[in-house]
C-alpha cells in the first residue's frame, strides 16, 4: 500500500511538465539576461567621453597636489620629526622628508602623464602608489574627497581612458574602442557617491537642520534672503534641498529625460559649493563627472560642431577579442567592487574600535556634512611617576589639525607620540591623561572620553568597542531648540555677549579658566546640581535656575553632584572686543573668492617647485661625490 503510494506521487511529480517548464524557463531568462548584461559590458564604446574625464582628472589632481595635498607645505607636514602622525596601520612611517619630497614629485609627474595618457597605466601607478601611501599616512587629513580622488585613480588605471586624445594613441600604443564597462564602473562611483551621501543623510541631525548651521550668512545665498530667513535657508535650502540633490542625482543622471535637470541642480550645487566651502577640487571633479553620464560620444560631436570634421560612424568601432578566462576576471572583479562599496560605508560594525560618537574615520563613510563638530578645550595631562609633578601640554603643538580628538585609535597614536618626544626631552616613566570637551551638531559642550584613563595603558582594538569612550547625551538633544532660543535672546543683549553650553556625566568636574578679556561671567544651571570650587575654599552648590558669579584669571572647578547629568551656561561679555570697538565675527562659513584661489595656487606651485629642487639637491648631496 505505501509502495503504490509513493509511485503514485512520483509520477504525480513527472506527469507535471507545466510546474518544471516554468521553473526551467525562469532559470534560462536569469541565463539569458546575465550572458546579455556580460556582452554589454564589452561592448566596444566611443572613448571621447572617457578620454575628456581622464584629461580633467588629471589636470585637477595637478592643481589639487600643491594645496590639499599639501606639497607647497610639504616642509611643514613632514619635515618636523616632532609632528604627531596618525597612520591606518600603526606601523606604517613616512619616510626622511626630503624623500617624501621625491614622492610628491612621482605623484605629480603621474598626474601630468594621466591627462597627456603618456604611458597611460604606468602613469596611473606613479599617481596612485604615492597618493595611497600618504593617504595611508595621516588619518586626521582623511575626508570624502580624499577617499573618492583614490578610488578613481585605482579605476582609471583598469580602464582604456587613453583610447584617444593621448600621446599613447598616437604612437600606437592604446587600443582604438574601449569596453562599456569602463564606463559602468566610473559611473557606478559616481553613483554611490551621491547615493550613499543621501543615505548617511537620513539621520534626524540632518533632517531637522542641525549639521549645518549659519551657512545662510554666505552671500550666494542672498537672493534667497527676499523670501526666507536666515534659519529658513539654513534647513530647507542647505539640509532640505542638500538631501534631495544626493537622493535623485545618481538616479537622474541615468535617464535621458531627466538628465538635463540634473545636470543643472548638479551645476548649481558644485558651483555653490565651491564657493562656501575651501574644500579643494573636489566640486570641479564633481563637475567633470557629470557628463560620464551624457552620450559617450559627445566630446566628439561638440568637436565636430567647431571643427567640422566627420563624426564616427558605427562601423568605425572595432571590437577586441576577449576570452572567456579573461572575461570572468573583469566580470568577478566588477562583481567585488559593487559590493565592496556597498559594504564599506557600513563596516563599523566590524571595525569597532574607530567608532565614537560617529562611525568610524571620516571619508570612505561618505557622511558628508552630517557631522559638525565644535571643539572648546582639549587638555592634556602629563604626570611625572618619578617625581609626581604634573604637566600641561599645548594641544596643537605636535599637530597640524584638532581632528585627532574624534577617534579613540587617534587619541592613542597621539598619547605615543608625545610619550617619544618627551623621551627626547628626558622626561620618562609617565602617564598621558586627554580631556577633551566637544559639540556635535549643536549639543551642549560635553567630554568624549574618559579623562581618567591613562592612554599609554589603555585597552583598544580595531575589532571591539573602545570601553573609555564616553557615550553622547543624546537625550540632551531636545534642549537644542531651548539653546538656539537662548542664544538669540543674549545676542540681541548686545554685540559683545556670548553663551556657552556645557553638560556633564555624575560624578565628574570641569576645570575651567577664565580669562582676564571676559567680563560679568556668570554660571547658571539648566539641568541637574552642581558644587562650584573656587581657589580661596570657597564653594557652592546651585540647582536649577540659580545662578552664580564667576571670579576672572582664576580657575575653578564645576562639580555634578546630581544623579543626573547637569547642564549649565556661562554667560559673558568679550571685554578686549568692546575696549577695541569691534564686533564678534560671526560663526560664518569659510568664503572663497576666485582670483585669490588663483594667486594662492601659483603661489604654491612655485613653492611647490622650489621645495622639490631643494630636496633634489640635498639627496645628491647626500649621495654624490663630487670631484
Amino acid at each position: 500500500m505505501d509502495n503504490t503510494e509513493e509511485t503514485n506521487d512520483t509520477s504525480k511529480e513527472i506527469n507535471n511538465p507545466i510546474e518544471n517548464k516554468c521553473g526551467c524557463l525562469n532559470l534560462c531568462k536569469i541565463k539569458e539576461r546575465v550572458k546579455s548584461w556580460i556582452e554589454l559590458l564589452f561592448e566596444p564604446t566611443d572613448p571621447s567621453s572617457i578620454a575628456f574625464f581622464r584629461i580633467s582628472f588629471g589636470i585637477l589632481m595637478m592643481l589639487d597636489i600643491p594645496h590639499e595635498r599639501q606639497l607647497a607645505a610639504v616642509d611643514k607636514r613632514w619635515g618636523d620629526p616632532k609632528l604627531c602622525h596618525f597612520p591606518l596601520i600603526h606601523s606604517l612611517r613616512p619616510l626622511p622628508y626630503n624623500w617624501m619630497c621625491i614622492v610628491y614629485l612621482i605623484m605629480w609627474l603621474g598626474t601630468i602623464g594621466i591627462a597627456l595618457g603618456y604611458h597611460f597605466r604606468k602613469s596611473c601607478l606613479a599617481f596612485v602608489i604615492p597618493y595611497w601611501y600618504i593617504v595611508l599616512l595621516d588619518k586626521s587629513h582623511w575626508n570624502n574627497h580624499t577617499y573618492l580622488f583614490g578610488l578613481i585613480s585605482i579605476l582609471l588605471f583598469f580602464t582604456d581612458a587613453n583610447a584617444t586624445w593621448s600621446i599613447d594613441q598616437y604612437q600606437g600604443r592604446a587600443p582604438k574602442n574601449p569596453p562599456f564597462w569602463n564606463y559602468f564602473l566610473l559611473r557606478y562611483q559616481v553613483f554611490i557617491l551621491y547615493f550613499m551621501a543621501a543615505v548617511k543623510k537620513v539621520d534626524f541631525d540632518w533632517l531637522a537642520g542641525h549639521s549645518m548651521e549659519h551657512l545662510s550668512h554666505h552671500w550666494i545665498f542672498t537672493p534667497f534672503k527676499i523670501f526666507l530667513t536666515n534659519r529658513q535657508i539654513d534647513f530647507w535650502i542647505i539640509h532640505i534641498t542638500g538631501f534631495l540633490i544626493d537622493a535623485f542625482a545618481g538616479f537622474g543622471l541615468q535617464f535621458k529625460k531627466t538628465r538635463p535637470a540634473t545636470l543643472f541642480f548638479l551645476f548649481l550645487f558644485h558651483t555653490m559649493n565651491s564657493r562656501m566651502f575651501n574644500i579643494g577640487m573636489f566640486p570641479y571633479v564633481g563637475l567633470a563627472t557629470m557628463f560620464i553620464f551624457c552620450d559617450l560620444d559627445w566630446p566628439r560631436k561638440l568637436l565636430h560642431k567647431v571643427t567640422r570634421k566627420s563624426k564616427p560612424t558605427s562601423s568605425d568601432m572595432e571590437k577586441m577579442k576577449v576570452s572567456k578566462a579573461k572575461k570572468c576576471v573583469v566580470v568577478v572583479g566588477i562583481t567585488f567592487y559593487v559590493f565592496w562599496q556597498l559594504f564599506m560605508p557600513f563596516s563599523h560594525s566590524i571595525t569597532k574600535g574607530y567608532n565614537a560618537w560617529t562611525t568610524g574615520q571620516y571619508g570612505y563613510s561618505w557622511d558628508m556634512m552630517v557631522h559638525a563638530w565644535k571643539t572648546s578645550m582639549v587638555m592634556v595631562k602629563v604626570v611625572d611617576h618619578n617625581n609626581g609633578n604634573i604637566h600641561y601640554l599645548d594641544a596643537e603643538e605636535w599637530t597640524p589639525n584638532d581632528k585627532w580628538t574624534k577617534h579613540p585609535d587617534t587619541l592613542i597614536q597621539y598619547a605615543q607620540c608625545a610619550e617619544k618626544n618627551l623621551k627626547e626631552m628626558n622626561i620618562h616613566n609617565i602617564s598621558i591623561y586627554v580631556d577633551v570637551w566637544t559639540s556635535l551638531n549643536g549639543r551642549f559642550y560635553q567630554r568624549m572620553f574618559d579623562p581618567r584613563v591613562d592612554l599609554l595603558r589603555a585597552e583598544w582594538s580595531p575589532f571591539t568597542d573602545t570601553p573609555w569612550v564616553l557615550p553622547l547625551m543624546t537625550e540632551l538633544s531636545g534642549w537644542r531648540y531651548k539653546m538656539k532660543q537662548i542664544q538669540d535672546e543674549v545676542y540681541a543683549t548686545s554685540n559683545y555677549s556670548d553663551v556657552i553650553f556645557v553638560a556633564d556625566f555624575p560624578g565628574m568636574y570641569l576645570e575651567n579658566y577664565v580669562d582676564e578679556s571676559l567680563i560679568n561671567v556668570t554660571l547658571s544651571v539648566l539641568q541637574g546640581r552642581v558644587r562650584i570650587r573656587f581657589p580661596n575654599n570657597r564653594s557652592s552648590e546651585l540647582e536649577t535656575s540659580q545662578t552664580d558669579h564667576i571670579p576672572r584669571r582664576t580657575f575653578h572647578e564645576v562639580h555634578t553632584v546630581s544623579q543626573i547629568p547637569s547642564c549649565y551656561m556661562y554667560l559673558f561679555f568679550n571685554k578686549t572686543l568692546m575696549d577695541m570697538g569691534e564686533y564678534p565675527e560671526p560663526d560664518h562659513p569659510s568664503t572663497s573668492n576666485m582670483f585669490n584661489d588663483i594667486r594662492k595656487r601659483i603661489v604654491g606651485i612655485n613653492r611647490s617647485i622650489y621645495l622639490i629642487g631643494e630636496a633634489i639637491l640635498a639627496i645628491l648631496r647626500e649621495n654624490v661625490v663630487f670631484a
